[in-house]
């Protein structure tokens, strides 16, 4: 078998998907390295439960996201639970269609 039918043979047997890096423009690149970056930065500081929960209440804060309090609605909030815990979420009353009642939505 020759190289070129061996190289056809290839192509036509073998997967021909590229690894995701590969896809990126040099922008999108940058964009990773400096998300990566920042996650490298998070675990560095996030070596216990209770400082990854600081850590990410402080992150949250700078995003705009604020304690939750009572009778907030419709604005970012979170909520920290015994310390090492935390749920964040994005929320607020609203009417579903056709009812006559509000439900509190939130997306975490």
């Amino acid at each position: 078998m020759e190289k070129s039918e061996f190289k056809e043979l290839k192509k036509q047997l073998l997967s021909g998907k590229k690894n995701g890096y590969d896809l990126l423009t040099d922008a999108g690149r940058v964009e990773m390295e400096d998300y990566c970056a920042g996650y490298k930065r998070f675990l560095d500081v996030s070596k216990t439960e209770r400082l990854c929960a600081g850590e990410t209440i402080r992150l949250a804060e700078e995003a705009g996201y604020r304690p939750y309090a009572p009778g907030m609605a419709g604005c970012e909030s979170f909520t920290r639970r015994t310390g090492a815990s935390l749920q964040p979420g994005t929320g607020g009353w609203r009417r579903p269609p056709g009812s006559t009642y509000f439900v509190w939505t939130a997306t975490t």
